[in-house]
């Protein structure tokens, strides 16, 4: 379809100079873009015209993610790895976040400004043409050309703001956006993406939730459903799921043969590698990244993701503490699903106001109050031993954090217990299910020896 204002074109010269002035900035809008789209779509040839500078600049922003997803630098992008390709997908959804929210902020401005705007133009339309009347009374003609002007600047205006998009409340936006945004993000949180097409089928497809024309479709997907009493779903808007990637714990790992050679992909144990002490296969479906995460939460130095005998008794140590506030839990050294899902949630022992020294005491003790309580219990034991001819006995501070004084109360009371033929653990400044147990027992132990 050919823009109509070209047949104007030829008769241009006829007209008065204001005239052709305003038909020329109007022909400005017909592009031979638009006539091309119209007739041929987007195409029936594979390569696009664009294809080199398109190419060199996602090969500059999948490297952009790689180096903010944490890897060294330069990032050298793997062929396939599922962990590496996983964790580009997640920053990339996290870049996409930002300058949603922008576009999101931006959109909510322009509509807000609309208002004012066309109040502006109304002002000034009247006071210009106010004047130009004191001025010159007579000047009937130019006072009709400038209300028309006025008047068709409020209708661009009005013309402009009139699709879906600029009419429908910010909220609703933002809420169609954020949820779509959010159940995209759940769909795929047990996925792992491991090469480069299907890490940019991903975020092509999370991109698609804050595009203008997947906004309308939804808010009129939403609305016609909601009219006819019918549920959204996956089969009825306009946002799927993302059919990429394959489930975590599924997920084939393989070799990158040499060039030439013909790609072999094996199917192997859920992305382990050797030597993980990942045991179980809830264990085996998190993210890179998410066990030192959880290491930090047991009060347990990050392995490189290594799960060893630390980490196995942190775990335990952890069960022990929950079980002791209250918390039903199991007493494995391993972690299921939901376990995992806590211990991502809670915070780390590194420079903890509460001193916290291993997972016991992170669990067991979770505020200042709690850890009072302990030092209370900590100094009646001493006390009684100092009292039935214990030497050197310390003094406990209750100040609500294992500090040095609590530090070394605790280790005095370990070696006086065992020395009291009391069966204990020596030589450790840390609390523990074992010494809190036998605290009570302090206070039966009959005289000195």
């Amino acid at each position: 379809m050919m823009c109509a204002l070209n047949v104007l074109a030829a008769h241009l010269g006829k007209w008065p100079a204001w005239l052709v002035l305003f038909a020329t900035l109007l022909l400005q809008g017909c592009q031979a873009s638009d006539v091309l789209y119209v007739k041929n779509g987007p195409g029936t040839e594979l390569p696009a015209a664009d294809m080199v500078q398109t190419g060199s600049a996602q090969n500059r922003y999948f490297n952009y993610l790689c180096e903010q997803s944490g890897f060294a630098t330069p990032c050298r992008l793997p062929v396939y790895d599922p962990g590496t390709w996983t964790l580009i997908v997640h920053q990339g959804m996290n870049d996409i976040d930002r300058r949603c929210d922008s576009y999101l902020q931006w959109l909510d401005d322009k509509k807000r400004s609309r208002g004012p705007l066309l109040a502006q133009i109304n002002d000034t339309s009247v006071a210009t043409t106010t004047i130009m009347a004191a001025v010159n009374p007579s000047s009937t003609l130019p006072l009709q050309i400038v209300a028309q002007a006025f008047n068709l600047l409020s209708r661009t205006i009005d013309n402009y703001h009139s699709r879906l998009l600029y009419e429908v409340e910010s909220s609703t936006v933002n809420s169609v956006v954020i949820r779509a945004r959010y159940d995209f993000r759940r769909a795929v949180e047990q996925k792992a993406f491991s090469n480069r097409p299907d890490a940019e089928y991903a975020l092509r497809e999370y991109m698609r939730r804050c595009l203008p024309y997947a906004i309308e479709t939804q808010i009129n997907d939403l609305s016609t459903l909601g009219s006819r009493g019918i549920m959204p779903s996956d089969m009825n808007t306009i946002f799927q799921p993302p059919v990429s990637g394959a489930i975590i714990g599924q997920a084939l790992v393989g070799s990158v043969p040499r060039e030439g050679a013909k790609a072999v992909v094996t199917p192997t144990e859920p992305i382990e590698k050797k030597g993980t002490g990942l045991l179980t296969p809830d264990e085996r479906a998190m993210l890179p990244g998410q066990p030192a995460a959880i290491q930090r939460a047991l009060c347990v130095s990050p392995d490189n993701g290594v799960f060893g005998p630390v980490t196995r008794d942190a775990i335990l140590q952890a069960k022990q503490g929950l079980r002791h506030v209250g918390t039903q839990t199991d007493s494995k050294n391993t972690l299921n699903t939901s376990q995992i899902d806590f211990f991502l949630k809670q915070s780390s022992c590194v420079n903890h106001e509460r001193g916290y020294g291993n997972a016991f005491e992170k669990y067991a003790y979770p505020t200042k109050d709690d850890v009072q309580r302990f030092q209370g219990l900590l100094k009646a034991c001493i006390t009684y031993l100092g009292s039935i001819g214990a030497a050197n006995a310390p003094a406990v501070p209750e100040t609500g954090s294992f500090d040095a004084g609590t530090r070394s109360a605790i280790r005095w009371t370990r070696q006086e217990l065992s020395t009291r033929k009391v069966p204990i653990a020596q030589g450790s400044s840390l609390a523990s299910e074992e010494l809190l147990l036998k605290l009570p027992v302090c206070l039966e132990i009959q005289g000195a020896n």
